[in-house]
């Protein structure tokens, strides 16, 4: 529900920035009543109709009067106004103020269905005065530019069809879709796309999913600007897609208890990271996988909110490289009982937080830490690596992550819905202890051996 809401919201936005200038602008000076000699009795007509439907802050560019195409929009845009505006005022008369529902209402289907209507009609009413491009600054587009202004317009009209469809199945899943709504977006999505490529060329369709596909999506959102030549785009898009499809985002909530699933997916990311690094090369791929580490953004963040030096970035992330090695070094050291090498990984954590410290000051290291999760693994007595072909079984597919937890042997992992536990099985009869830590959206249970107890000694003996 609060996505519809946000996307009306949105709407109106973006329509009030369009229409801003047709509604804020001072009105021209007030000319006399008595027509002038050689005017157009139409003309004076549509002036009436403007003061009367708009008002008399109405004026257009260059204080022209409005057409009578201009004044219907104006109209559609008041219409969506007050809807809009009525929309979140519905409560229910039992509801009380601090519940969810009584704070933003509950549309009905009926309303929801005018709604669209009258979304629809600005739409139309915008296109009809201004232009098939009327409407890019809110339904998007403006990525839409290579084509032509008519197929622009039937490309805009099936974007809303079809995002006023996927609206209603999504407000009645209200909040816990089912299988069978899973199916029906799948559907939606699958016939506009069919749509789409009916309505576009070959070409233009691959311009298309450049552009606005959900793999375009995806990469857009998760390396952001580090993508800085289209060939190079092209390439990434083209492995992403592959990917996509193997392993779609609609198949992911029906496999959520399927291991199997999670781990072919896991290894085929991997594999799709390895492509993109040959693909773009060992500089250009740092600079790619460093856009998605929220941990580097974290330090951007506060390096420029501090006026640190850039470098300061690029010190704390090669300090987090050090302290790796170091950490999987204790980890493979065979001599040490699990509990030593716990210890010894814990005494990293203290060294390494001090030299964050250093190198960011105290108030921007305190900040950070707790977006570390690097050094989270160290205080948990963990090792890590940054490689995700480190990563346990199921947890290499979390594209969010940056740093991933080093397993001793003896693991066992499981994963379900994209979580994954790793437990790592202590023997003896006193059982293990165990301690658990928090990875983006798995959880990592290890399980140390607890210390035996003492052996009874016979009475009689010493």
């Amino acid at each position: 529900m609060k996505k519809l809401q946000l996307l009306l919201v949105l709407s109106f936005a973006a329509s009030a920035a369009f229409l801003g200038t047709l509604l804020l602008r001072p009105a021209p000076a007030e000319k006399s009543a008595t027509p002038v000699s050689g005017s157009k009795p139409a003309q004076s007509a549509v002036t009436s109709a403007g003061a009367s439907a708009a008002g008399s802050s109405v004026a257009v560019a260059g204080d022209a009067p409005p057409t009578a195409q201009e004044l219907a929009a104006i109209r559609a845009f008041r219409k969506l106004q007050a809807a809009t505006k009525a929309m979140p005022a519905k409560t229910s008369p039992d509801q009380r103020y601090w519940q969810r529902s009584g704070v933003m209402g509950i549309p009905s289907r009926e309303e929801m269905a005018e709604m669209s209507r009258t979304r629809r009609d600005f739409s139309d009413a915008m296109r009809t005065a201004f232009g098939p491009e009327a409407t890019s600054g809110f339904i998007g587009n403006s990525r839409f530019n290579f084509l032509p202004g008519s197929k622009q317009e039937q490309l805009s009209r099936i974007l809303q069809d079809y995002g006023e469809l996927q609206a209603e199945v999504i407000r009645d899943t209200n909040g816990v879709p089912l299988p069978s709504d899973r199916a029906k977006l799948k559907l939606l999505r699958d016939e506009q796309e069919k749509d789409i490529a009916a309505l576009l060329s070959p070409e233009e369709f691959e311009q298309y999913e450049l552009r606005a596909s959900r793999t375009a999506d995806m990469i857009r959102s998760r390396y952001g600007n580090a993508i800085e030549t289209e060939d190079d785009y092209r390439k990434i898009f083209t492995l992403q897609k592959a990917f996509d499809a193997k392993f779609p985002m609609d198949d992911l909530m029906g496999n959520r208890t399927n291991q199997e699933y999670f781990r072919q997916r896991s290894d085929a990311d991997r594999q799709l990271q390895e492509q993109i690094r040959v693909a773009l090369g060992e500089d250009k791929y740092a600079a790619f996988k460093r856009a998605s580490d929220q941990e580097y953004q974290a330090l951007a963040s506060l390096t420029s909110r501090l006026n640190l030096s850039p470098a300061a970035a690029n010190t704390v992330l090669a300090t987090r490289d050090s302290y790796a090695a170091e950490s999987q070094r204790i980890q493979a050291n065979a001599s040490l009982s699990p509990q030593d090498r716990r210890t010894q990984i814990q005494a990293l954590a203290e060294r390494a937080q001090g030299q964050v410290a250093a190198t960011l000051g105290a108030e921007a290291a305190e900040a950070y830490a707790p977006r570390a999760q690097w050094l989270g693994f160290l205080k948990s007595g963990m090792a890590f690596s940054t490689n995700p072909k480190d990563a346990p079984v199921g947890m290499g597919g979390l594209s969010s992550s940056s740093v991933y937890p080093v397993m001793p042997p003896g693991t066992r992992t499981s994963t379900s819905g994209g979580t994954t536990q790793t437990i790592v099985i202590g023997g003896g009869p006193a059982g293990t202890l165990s301690q658990s830590i928090s990875i983006g959206t798995s959880t990592t249970t290890t399980a140390h051996p607890a210390p035996a107890p003492a052996t009874p000694v016979p009475p009689g003996r010493p």
